[in-house]
């Protein structure tokens, strides 16, 4: 699996990967491909939004290393720039491609791209892409219970204008020991839009991490 960074069309749809972030993506990854930091190391860090939550210390000294090695590559981002990149999903995209990578899965993958019929399209956390098939994917890296619905309502909204997407449930440690709410199934069928249209769920619980759902659906690709 490769890293998309020019549009492509893909059927009836045209995926066109964001320009952002294009220099931290390529030491990101860089850093991956070398073994300076684990998948696992990435995705403790990128599981939170920093910026704005108090996360465990030891994830903290994570995003303090993978600043340090940034800086290595010549990037002078410090531990507070990887914190403010947390707000947003694209680390946690990155982790997620390494982990598809490494399992030598072909196809693409597109960080943060615009998918959709129209020239603009509609923003995505990311997309899956093969041959004529693309599957846009939006990420909610879940800390509480309680915004679920209203998450699920937008990205049924969204996925009304997409014949295919899917919407990605990251379970942070924290959350994945709680007793998830009375009528969860029933909220995640909501999502079902239609048969193209599901969710997966991923989980991060002390030493475990659970990604067999993304790795099922970039094989069924």
């Amino acid at each position: 699996m490769e890293l998309l960074f020019r549009e492509l069309n893909v059927g009836d749809f045209a995926v066109r990967p964001s320009q952002k972030n294009e220099k931290e993506i390529g030491a990101v990854v860089s850093i991956l491909e070398e073994g300076e930091l684990s998948v696992g190391d990435l995705l403790a860090v990128a599981q939170y939004d920093l910026s704005s939550m108090q996360a465990p210390g030891w994830v903290r000294k994570e995003a303090e290393r993978l600043a340090r090695l940034l800086r290595r590559r010549g990037l002078k981002r410090s531990a507070k720039a990887v914190f403010r990149w947390t707000s947003s999903s694209w680390l946690f995209s990155l982790a997620i491609y390494r982990h598809l990578a490494e399992r030598g899965l072909p196809g693409y993958f597109a960080v943060e791209p615009y998918v959709g019929l129209t020239e603009a399209g509609d923003p995505f956390d990311y997309a899956l892409v093969k041959e004529d098939r693309a599957v846009p994917v939006e990420v909610k890296r879940l800390a509480s219970w309680a915004n679920l619905e209203q998450y699920i309502g937008d990205f049924r909204e969204k996925a009304q204008r997409i014949t295919t997407a899917v919407l990605h449930l990251h379970l942070t440690e924290k959350l994945c020991r709680l007793t998830p709410p009375k009528g969860l199934r029933a909220l995640l069928e909501l999502a079902n839009t239609g048969p193209e249209t599901r969710v997966i769920l991923t989980y991060h619980c002390g030493d475990a991490w659970s990604l067999e759902d993304v790795a099922r659906l970039a094989e069924g690709l």
